[in-house]
């Protein structure tokens, strides 16, 4: 059996800045402070990024995790932002490009995380976040 690399997929076509303006339905998303982990698997394999965006005129965070492995085929990807004494937002699907998720979360503090899957017969997944609280803003 013949297996492609990772490595060897087609990039991404979208930026985070990209994946929140779509999901959230408007623009202004800049790269907040700490904010991009990239996706590993147990083997060392990078699949892509997470991003944590923010949107200062509206008080939001955005995470959008993008895919650089797989992209163009579907596979189960995730977003989550969790605010600190608050909800958890995750949007998990089998997605081409990306997932995001937009929270209103001005003057509180946010972690962040992501995932995907590749898509050969041991479907390896691939994690990335911030464990900590932070971007208290």
């Amino acid at each position: 059996m013949i297996v492609a690399s990772p490595a060897s997929a087609a990039a991404a076509p979208y930026s985070p800045e990209a994946a929140c303006a779509e999901t959230a339905g408007y623009g202004g998303w800049t790269n907040a402070t700490d904010g991009r982990r990239t996706l590993k698997t147990p083997f060392g394999d990078t699949f892509g990024y997470v991003q944590l965006m923010w949107n200062g005129s509206r008080g939001t965070n955005c995470v959008a995790t993008i895919k650089t492995a797989f992209a163009g085929t579907a596979t189960t990807t995730n977003a989550t932002l969790s605010i600190k004494h608050g909800r958890t937002y995750t949007d998990t699907k089998s997605y081409k490009y990306y997932a995001a998720v937009v929270a209103k979360a001005a003057g509180q503090c946010v972690k962040y995380s992501g995932y995907t899957f590749d898509t050969r017969q041991d479907a390896t997944s691939a994690h990335g976040g911030r464990g900590s609280y932070s971007n208290c803003g």
